[in-house]
Order: structure tokens, then C-alpha cells, then sequence
């Protein structure tokens, strides 16, 4: 279970009134798998600390039609509440939802993380 290549995917979600982490798509796919040069990202981090024996990829072998990704790695998908006013389960239940329709898959589907990114942490309910 903690060892080998696993397929992960970085969910940048952006709430309804437009909250988002900084950085586009290609800057998350960047930080996340060194996309485009960066090599200090958590695919970096996994290799080093488990001498190579978990690495994680964004090559998903055609399970998904990547062409619906921004990124390499990077899905964004937008949900239709905002971050300030909602519980994590909310939030995690809408940003899952968009997932699913914008992807057509049932999650975790081919992928054996997904990584939902969001612009902060906020105490908008009790769970």
C-alpha cells in the first residue's frame, strides 16, 4: 500500500464567489510534480523520503481523457459554495460532485490519491 507508483490527482477547486488557492494550474502541477523544472514538490519529497519506493505519477495510462485537465496532473474543477460559509463536509461533498461530472467517474476512480486544493481553511460549520 506504500510502495510503488501511484496515480494522484490535484483538484484546484474554486468556490462560487471565485476563492482559489494562488498560483494556476500550471503552478500547482508545478509544485505538486515538478512539471515544468520545480524540483522541491511533494512527488520530489515522497522519492527522497521513501528512497524511491513511493513516487507519485500524473500519468494515468488513458484511464481519463486528459485533455479535460488544465494542467498535467491538475483538475479545476468550480463549486457552487463558498468556502467561508460552508463545513469541510460540504465542501468536500461539492468539490467531489464536480469531480465526478466533469471526469464521468465514480471517485476514487483509476486515481489512488486525489488532492483537493483550496484557497484557505475557514470555520464556516461545525463538522
Amino acid at each position: 500500500m506504500y510502495e510503488g507508483e501511484k496515480k494522484v490527482l490535484v483538484v484546484r477547486v474554486v468556490d462560487k464567489v471565485g476563492l482559489a488557492v494562488d498560483g494556476n494550474a500550471a503552478y500547482v502541477s508545478n509544485k505538486f510534480f515538478g512539471t515544468f523544472g520545480d524540483s522541491v514538490t511533494m512527488a520530489s519529497g515522497f522519492d527522497a523520503c521513501s528512497f524511491g519506493s513511493f513516487t507519485v505519477t500524473n500519468d494515468y495510462g488513458g484511464a481519463i481523457d486528459e485533455g479535460l485537465l488544465e494542467e498535467p496532473g491538475v483538475l479545476e474543477v468550480e463549486i457552487d459554495v463558498r468556502l467561508a460559509e460552508s463545513t469541510q463536509a460540504q465542501l468536500r461533498s461539492a468539490a467531489v460532485d464536480a469531480v465526478e461530472r466533469k471526469l464521468d467517474v465514480d471517485l476514487p476512480g483509476p486515481f489512488d490519491h486525489v488532492v483537493f486544493v483550496v484557497e484557505d481553511c475557514y470555520r464556516g460549520g461545525t463538522t
